[in-house]
Formats: C-alpha cells, structure tokens, sequence
C-alpha cells in the first residue's frame, strides 16, 4: 500500500493487521465507548484516549505492556520523560 506521498511507505500484512486492530480499538474503547454530548467533545478526548492508549493501555500482543514502556530509558529522549 503506497498512495507515493510525503510519510507514505509500503506497508506488510502484518502492518496493516495491527492498523485494523488499532482502530478497531479506537472505535470500540473511544468513538461509541463513551456518550459524547458534542462532537467537539469527541475529539476532545480523541488526545486523551491516544495518550491512555500508547502510555498506560496493556497490550496483551507485546506482554501486557504500553507500547512508551519499551522506549530505551537509559537513551537520552524526550518521550521518556513522561510521567
């Protein structure tokens, strides 16, 4: 898959397997897991729930963990930096 713009790559099954499951997540936990009054309060929370999602959220595919836990802490990087 390759639409040839800037930031697009050609992607593997497997890739794509873990982008439909990501947004099959998004859909399910953020999108309609929640009653939104606005849709400005939808994507409000759209942060909130990325920011849950890649810090804290398990994930059973690597262990249990968040994906930012297996971010090299002895590196000298900014995103470690998170508490």
């Amino acid at each position: 898959m390759s639409g040839g713009g800037f930031g697009d790559r050609d992607l593997n099954a497997g890739h794509e397997a873990r982008i439909c499951l990501r947004r099959q997540t998004a859909l399910r936990e953020w999108a309609y897991g929640w009653t939104y009054q606005k849709w400005a309060h939808r994507t409000d929370a759209l942060a909130s729930w990325h920011h849950h999602y890649s810090w804290h959220r398990p994930h059973s595919g690597i262990g249990g963990l968040a994906p930012m836990s297996r971010l090299n802490s002895s590196r000298n990087n900014l995103l470690t930096l998170h508490t």
